[in-house]
């Protein structure tokens, strides 16, 4: 719990900007509601973040030949995983523009265009995106083809959404939950699913 009576008010100086960072360093503060629906800040260290990438940068062979988009809002969650997941393997990053982020065909041909191999989606905004592939498709247009995986988060995904996901590409990743209650589960096209605790 963060302790904001013994933080001195004022801007930060150049000297804390400049301290050493230790792995209990403050990463970021997310606001939740949680089930109470009274937002609430929490606060992940340094720690949780270098967790999540040490613990699914082997997991799924995450490397410099990665394109991630940075779809979501910096104050969503998701954004770190976006960021910092293509950032820490060498991979490359594409910023999405906020009109693009909205129109949805103008989003999956973003993904075309820039290759992109790994994607965090809500399962909603997910299937906006097959709707817009069969839409290219009937136009007789290329589907994206690099996608290899795809992170679903901030919302639950059905059973349908996991078969919808594994009909269109290679991989797919489940998350549920958040920090350190969340399970995430990997489906390939056969079917295997492995559990992943965090």
């Amino acid at each position: 719990k963060l302790d904001l009576s013994r933080v001195p008010a004022g801007p930060i100086t150049d000297a804390e900007r400049l301290a050493a960072l230790s792995p209990d360093s403050i990463a970021y503060v997310i606001y939740t509601s949680g089930s109470t629906g009274r937002p609430k800040g929490v606060v992940v260290p340094h720690r949780a973040v270098l967790r999540l990438l040490d613990n699914t940068g082997e997991l799924f062979d995450f490397g410099p030949s990665d394109v991630r988009t940075m779809f979501h809002s910096y104050a969503f969650d998701f954004s770190v995983w976006e960021l910092w997941g293509a950032l820490a393997f060498g991979g490359r990053l594409v910023i999405v523009p906020g009109e693009t982020a909205r129109a949805t065909e103008a989003f999956y041909e973003l993904l075309r265009r820039e290759r992109v191999t790994v994607l965090s989606q809500t399962p909603s905004a997910f299937r906006q995106l097959l709707w817009a592939e069969e839409s290219a498709l009937n136009r007789g247009e290329a589907m994206v083809s690099d996608l290899r995986l795809v992170v679903f988060g901030g919302e639950p995904i059905s059973p349908v959404g996991v078969f919808e996901a594994e009909h269109l590409l290679p991989a797919a990743l489940e998350r549920q939950g958040d920090g350190d209650a969340s399970t995430s589960r990997r489906s390939d096209r056969h079917g295997a699913i492995d559990v992943v605790d965090e």
